[in-house]
């Protein structure tokens, strides 16, 4: 049957392929706006996962160790534990592969006791501090098949080779056949094509939008311009308010080109779910669990929450 990959932010189309209760294969599905024929090793191969130590029943720690309990029993327990909690010391934290329907129901029902600690675990993206009320400062604005259409485009904090192989697919596709020039502000890395590299610190940043860098004449005179925001851009390297610059600057490179559906600014996430509940409200900087009571986790096994930093008389879910 068709579906979508949740391995990354892309959506790549997928075919999964299944026998009675287990997935055998997972092969790509045609779709020329965002995979093409094409997916990642990441979605050929994560069925691998969905095999072994399969949680079937609710389990209960006692003395140490595991043991199954029915569901029953497992409400009963959660809500008991639930309703005596501190509400202000109670929270929900949503992983990274989860749907929008999910954190819905989990959005609803803490709110329903009137507590807002609801928030994301792919809290990396230092750069959404300043808020998220825009969609735009998240995701991407253009469609992914754009990328071939433009004539310069400025990496910044990512490394799509390994982050997102299909985007850095069609980076590579709009070299060779467009002539692409593209630019790098971050680390260093092989991407499988050549690149101006900007610098890796605030400095060349603002003299990049300045007009005081040696590539920026290639940026300003672009007639479809492009900048692409990773997850990578640390504030120690390039400061608090790096995007605030790039809104800014991407706004005056709009202004200037003819095509006013042209989109220069654009925003990549590591992982579906983390654009999912950033839509629905939810929070992406964790806060301190040391003195909380009660924690949902709802898919949270990227190993983020760290067992130490809980108190032990704390009831995780």
């Amino acid at each position: 049957f068709e579906s979508i990959d949740v391995s990354d932010a892309v959506g790549s189309n997928i075919v999964v392929g299944v026998r009675t209760s287990d997935v055998m294969r997972i092969l790509p599905s045609p779709n020329d706006e965002i995979n093409e024929d094409w997916i990642s090793d990441k979605a050929r191969f994560m069925y691998d996962g969905l095999k072994y130590q399969r949680l079937m029943v609710p389990l209960i720690l006692k003395d140490g160790k595991f043991e199954p309990i029915d569901w029953e029993s497992a409400l009963i327990i959660v809500s008991r534990n639930f309703l005596s909690a501190n509400k202000n010391h109670s929270y929900a934290i949503a992983g990274q592969l989860l749907d929008a329907e999910s954190l819905v129901t989990l959005r609803d029902f803490f709110h329903s006791f009137l507590c807002e600690n609801i928030f994301t675990e792919d809290c990396d993206h230092p750069n959404l501090k300043t808020g998220v009320d825009f969609r735009c400062s998240y995701t991407m604005n253009n469609r992914i098949q754009d990328i071939e259409n433009a004539d310069v485009l400025l990496l910044v904090g990512i490394c799509p080779r390994y982050e997102s192989t299909l985007i850095n697919a069609r980076i590579r596709k709009g070299f060779i056949h467009n002539n692409l020039k593209v630019m790098l502000l971050g680390e260093k890395s092989d991407l499988t094509y050549p690149y101006e590299y900007v610098g890796n610190d605030s400095v060349s940043l603002i003299d990049l939008f300045s007009g005081n860098h040696h590539l920026s004449s290639i940026l300003l005179n672009a007639k479809r311009p492009m900048i692409l925001l990773g997850t990578n851009s640390s504030q120690e390297e390039f400061g608090p308010d790096l995007l605030q610059k790039l809104l800014h600057f991407s706004n005056l490179l709009s202004a200037s080109l003819g095509d006013r559906d042209w989109k220069v600014f654009n925003s990549i996430q590591r992982s579906a779910g983390y654009v999912n509940a950033l839509d629905l409200g939810y929070n992406q900087k964790l806060p301190s669990l040391e003195k909380a009571e009660f924690i949902y986790l709802l898919g949270t096994d990227s190993g983020l929450i760290k067992e130490k930093k809980i108190d032990s008389s704390c009831f995780v879910v």
